[in-house]
């Protein structure tokens, strides 16, 4: 394989069990930088003396978890803000007895 954390996940899991499912991995490619992906794997079975085949999925999910990612950094930013505007809003209003 020519990439050694895939071929490292593939060794470590396969061997004490048949599959994995959605196992993260990244990488930094050359070319087109770091890449976030996937991985599912199967062992199948073949007969007694026949080599072992694994059948490999790799999914690319770098630009949804880049949206993840910046979705849960503004939705941290608006829970950090959002007191302060009812900080503001306290401090703004006229007091009671001024109301009508």
């Amino acid at each position: 394989m020519g990439y050694p954390q895939v071929a490292g996940v593939a060794g470590k899991y396969l061997p004490e069990q048949t599959s994995f499912d959605n196992f993260e991995v990244e990488h930094e490619f050359a070319t087109i930088g770091k890449r976030t992906m996937l991985l599912n794997a199967r062992q199948i079975k073949q007969r007694e003396g026949k080599r072992q085949i694994i059948l490999l999925a790799i999914e690319g999910i770098t630009e949804s978890q880049q949206t993840v990612d910046k979705t849960q950094e503004l939705l941290q930013q608006n829970l950090e803000l959002t007191p302060r505007m009812f900080d503001v809003r306290e401090q703004r209003a006229p007091p009671p007895c001024a109301r009508t």
